[in-house]
């Protein structure tokens, strides 16, 4: 890492409990456990990477990948626990141990196994030359946004009146939050944010972009995996 780049601690959430998906952060995915594919994928230069977890079988595999641990509280590993919370503890610990401060957080979930190095080094150097407020990764909604319906007493409604979308072809691009980057400053991490101030963006396509909540959820991303080759080398 330069001298003149910001220093970017990246944290791998990954506590033990699931109840969509149980075990999912150490179940077989394409020939690894589902976490080794973040772990490898922030192999970079410019990041020191750490795993915040509770669950020893997390953290056995994470070091079998060469990836420090942070071992968390149980208070911390609850359904009700908050992510910033988590990366609070986590970040207090390691600057606490290596005696320096960082500049940015930047907040990988295991549940997002598409992401590839070549996004991460992406990341990071964005991250490095522009130094924004916070960076979050986004795709793009693959329908129109008028299209949105909500249920109301068993009826449907829109969620926002037509007219005020327009047409569809005139519609501006609209995009959401996929789970697979956030990066935030150490200021705001303890101020209880994860993102803050002027938000950069990092689009990806939809096919990295599946956060894996569900079983549903897994089978597609197994899918999209395979189609990217990723699980190749362990046949």
């Amino acid at each position: 890492m330069q001298s003149n780049s910001p220093k970017i601690l990246a944290v791998v959430t990954a506590r033990g409990g699931s109840k969509g998906v149980p075990r999912k952060n150490v179940r077989d995915f394409c020939g690894r456990p589902l976490i080794a594919w973040t772990l490898l994928a922030a192999d970079v230069e410019g990041i020191d990477l750490v795993v915040s977890t509770e669950d020893q079988e997390i953290a056995d595999v994470s070091r079998q990948y060469g990836v420090q641990v942070v071992p968390r509280p149980e208070h911390l590993a609850t359904d009700e626990a908050k992510s910033v919370d988590v990366l609070q503890y986590t970040l207090t610990e390691v600057e606490k141990e290596r005696g320096y401060t960082y500049d940015y957080v930047l907040t990988l979930q295991p549940t997002s196994p598409l992401r590839t190095r070549e996004d991460m080094e992406y990341v990071v150097g964005l991250v490095a030359a522009e130094q924004p407020d916070s960076l979050v990764s986004v795709v793009q909604l693959g329908y129109a946004p008028g299209k949105l319906k909500v249920i109301r007493d068993g009826y449907v409604e829109d969620l926002v009146e037509a007219e005020v979308w327009g047409r569809r072809q005139d519609q501006e691009s609209v995009y959401v939050r996929n789970s697979a980057f956030y990066v935030t400053r150490r200021e705001d991490i303890f101020k209880g944010l994860i993102v803050a101030g002027k938000i950069r963006a990092y689009e990806m396509p939809e096919d990295r972009s599946v956060d894996i909540d569900t079983e549903m959820d897994f089978a597609l991303a197994e899918q999209f995996a395979r189609k990217m080759r990723l699980g190749e080398s362990s046949k």
